[in-house]
């Protein structure tokens, strides 16, 4: 026997109470601990930075988690009100020590574009934290315009100027797997 779904308006109610109490929607469980885990791995090494930009950042609830270790914190989320977060063009201009963006980059339909912009907002030195979801994993979401292997992501950031620090797949919670890259920008001679 299954559960009934909730009607609209109970979602609203549920998504604006995880906003007022900043934490991940409830459906978003595994992705919420697939993040932290990212973040549990990577952000030591990153050293004692300063600013924090979380693109895609939903309701913000990683901004605690964040802020614990001296990070300032900065979200950007890029859906305005549309299934489709636009042409990619983020809106918050500032370069940042790190740079976290998780699922975001394959919704884009030109994703070099909107990798050129993550490597705007890193600090020359800094670094970005990338990651996607691998193929056929959420490859027929309707606004899932570029899920693409782990080797053809690995060449768009070679591209737009990032180094491959470390990079891995995992299995999250729903049994689908997203591939993670650390990124470097470096510093131009």
């Amino acid at each position: 026997m299954s559960a009934e779904r909730p009607d609209l308006s109970e979602l609203w109610d549920i998504w604006q109470q995880c906003i007022a109490e900043n934490k991940p929607e409830p459906y978003m469980t595994h992705h919420a601990q697939a993040a932290q885990d990212v973040l549990d791995l990577w952000l030591p090494l990153c050293g004692d930075g300063d600013t924090f930009l979380d693109v895609g950042c939903g309701t913000g609830w990683l901004r605690d988690e964040v802020e614990k270790l001296n990070w300032r914190y900065t979200g950007l989320s890029l859906q305005d009100g549309a299934d489709i977060p636009g042409d990619m063009h983020f809106t918050d201009p500032g370069v940042y020590d790190l740079v976290f963006c998780r699922h975001v980059v394959e919704h884009s339909p030109m994703p070099i574009l909107a990798i050129y912009k993550l490597y705007q907002f890193t600090a020359p030195g800094g670094w970005c934290i990338v990651v996607t979801p691998t193929p056929p994993h959420y490859a027929d979401w309707p606004a899932h315009f570029s899920v693409l292997p782990r080797a053809a992501w690995a060449g768009l950031f070679k591209r737009a100027g990032f180094a491959i620090e470390q990079s891995c797949t995992k299995e999250i919670g729903d049994a689908s797997v997203e591939s993670r890259f650390l990124l470097r920008r470096m510093v131009t001679p």
